[in-house]
């Protein structure tokens, strides 16, 4: 193994130039961050954890604002999903950077945007090296690989050199931590929220000549946060070609619920929607459903690990919630995974889905690229209705980023949205800043 990959990864940040197309991606990136994150922190959903983070953090200090932010936009699990990186890269690399600006009145947007794209390249390269035996070991990767993507988003930002980068991305390296054993509980968006903080903490330690080694750091975390199955060279190997932000990109989410079950809501609301459009009713059909399929490889509900959900924190994990939830309501809604009361009609239909996984197939670990959901509906009188769907296929269905923003902040007015909107498009020298000031400001 190389031991100076942990230099030859800060060289590649520092002097990493995105192009303008990447640039485009990464507006859209913020533009999604900031709708499911203003959700939490404006109160238009309601949020337990968030509100006890506020006591216990009330200072707005850059390390407070990284957890805070970084858990606000983690909250709603509405945020983007990067398959590379298999977690959510934004909720960590953005509330870093929003955390801490340089001294100067008005920060160059360009090199905002550009600090983002490093970020997604950094963390869509380290899910690449680690391979699935990170996630497969039980590693969160938006906590535990998304800290060293933050400090690299920060390092380019504020233009560190080599040495310090190297450094901070070591201290990184050695804070990280997320467990996927916390799934369903508000400890998955803290997860997020310690990342950036842990990121801002790194940066500030080696700026300020902190004592950590520079050489052999990341060496040593791939190999130990992979069981020695990374491919280091995968870290740094074609940087930038492509772009991550661009190719595979990100993924904007279309329902509040983990992303690994997002094919198996999509092929429920199509077998819903042709029931209907067929002249039959609703009630015919939810009455008349004695047992629910859902196929998927082996292995291809390894995110979506809770069976009987609790609340609705837990239900965003439950493929069997969201089936049914699907079937009954024809969307899936924010206020249906956030209260702590389930729905009983949704429960008790829920009972009737079960997980088939298909073991004709490869399974989920070998090819996460090809996983499909399959769902079958059984109904009395030997009718079936059934739908199949891949993740290729379901990413090529359309997310509104402008209808999201409306659907996360309800209690917005329409001017209200469209002036952030056009912050978005970062067309003003200080649209950085405004952002900034803007979402400080909603923490309050």
């Amino acid at each position: 193994m190389n031991s100076d990959l942990t230099i030859a990864l800060a060289e590649k940040i520092i002097g990493a130039s995105p192009p303008s197309s990447a640039q485009k991606a990464a507006r859209d990136g913020i533009k999604d961050y900031l709708a499911v994150t203003l959700s939490v922190t404006e109160g238009h959903i309601n949020d337990e954890g968030w509100l006890q983070l506020c006591k216990l953090w009330p200072e707005r200090d850059p390390r407070s604002l990284a957890l805070l932010l970084g858990y606000a936009g983690h909250a709603l699990d509405f945020d983007d999903f990067h398959a590379h990186f298999r977690g959510h890269p934004s909720t960590v690399i953005l509330p870093a950077l929003f955390a801490v600006f340089p001294s100067q009145a008005v920060i160059d947007n360009g090199r905002f945007l550009n600090a983002y794209c490093v970020g997604i390249e950094v963390a869509g390269r380290l899910g690449l090296a680690m391979t699935h035996q990170h996630y497969q070991l039980g590693f969160h990767s938006t906590g535990s690989l998304g800290v060293i993507a933050a400090t690299a988003a920060l390092c380019y930002l504020l233009e560190a050199d080599v040495d310090t980068t190297a450094c901070s991305l070591g201290l990184a390296a050695t804070q990280a931590s997320a467990l996927r054993a916390q799934f369903g509980s508000a400890a998955k968006p803290l997860h997020a929220g310690l990342a950036a903080q842990s990121a801002v903490t790194s940066y500030q330690l080696a700026s300020a000549g902190f004592s950590s080694r520079p050489h052999g750091v990341i060496d040593a975390f791939l190999d130990a946060m992979s069981s020695k199955q990374a491919i280091p060279e995968l870290l740094i190997k074609d940087w930038g070609n492509p772009w991550r932000i661009e190719t595979p990109g990100l993924e904007f989410k279309p329902y509040p619920t983990c992303a690994g079950t997002h094919s198996a809501a999509a092929v429920t609301q199509i077998l819903r929607d042709r029931w209907l459009s067929s002249g039959k009713t609703l009630a015919g059909l939810i009455d008349n459903i004695y047992r629910i399929d859902v196929a998927f490889p082996l292995g291809g509900d390894i995110a979506a690990n809770i069976r009987i959900p609790e609340n609705g924190i837990e239900a965003r994990f439950c493929l069997e919630y969201i089936i049914a939830a699907m079937l009954i309501k024809g969307d899936l809604l924010l206020g249906d995974f956030t209260e702590p009361q389930l729905d009983p009609q949704i429960m008790a239909l829920a009972q009737r889905v079960f997980r088939n996984p298909d073991r004709s197939v490869p399974p989920d670990v070998l090819a996460p690229e090809k996983r499909f959901h399959q769902i079958t509906l059984l109904l009395s009188g030997s009718m079936q209705l059934s739908h199949r769907l891949d993740r290729q296929q379901f990413l090529q269905l359309p997310v509104d980023l402008k209808q999201k923003w409306h659907n996360s902040l309800p209690n917005a007015s329409y001017q209200e949205i469209e002036t952030w909107l056009d912050l978005c498009l970062f067309d003003a020298p200080d649209s950085a800043m405004s952002i900034r000031q803007k979402l400080i400001a909603s923490l309050n």
